[in-house]
């Protein structure tokens, strides 16, 4: 039975369903061309913004593309349940790719658009 377990458990993290619960299209070659800003920053603020998204407050130090100065509001996933999770962490640095976005909000049923959005798939944020 034990060998049935780690058999089952071994097909499951080897499933593709699995390896693509985050669709990671950004994550191609041209992931600089398809983001909106990208730059490099260190984390001021992070809020909850309910039980799905974080919105992020970066200090821009560096900018490779788009418009932006001083602070720049970045929206990310922040569902641990997904492998699109992004979740900075207040005084560290990243190097962010953005893109336009929106999601539904669940109290209001209404679309929610987000100018700077970024995941996990947006070119892995690293500190």
């Amino acid at each position: 039975m034990r060998r049935l377990g780690k058999g089952l458990l071994l097909a499951c993290l080897m499933s593709p369903y699995v390896a693509q619960a985050c669709p990671c299209l950004a994550l191609e070659a041209n992931g600089f061309e398809k983001a909106n800003l990208v730059f490099s920053g260190v984390v001021v603020s992070a809020e909850e913004m309910g039980s799905n998204h974080q919105r992020t407050t970066f200090r821009v130090d560096r900018l490779d593309k788009g418009a932006a100065s001083g602070e720049v509001q970045v929206v990310s996933d922040n569902r641990r349940d997904t492998g699109c999770s992004a979740q900075f962490k207040v005084g560290d640095s990243y190097t962010i790719y953005t893109h336009e976005w929106s999601y539904l909000d669940l109290t209001t049923f209404k679309e929610i658009p987000v100018p700077n959005y970024t995941s996990a798939c947006s070119r892995k944020p690293i500190p």
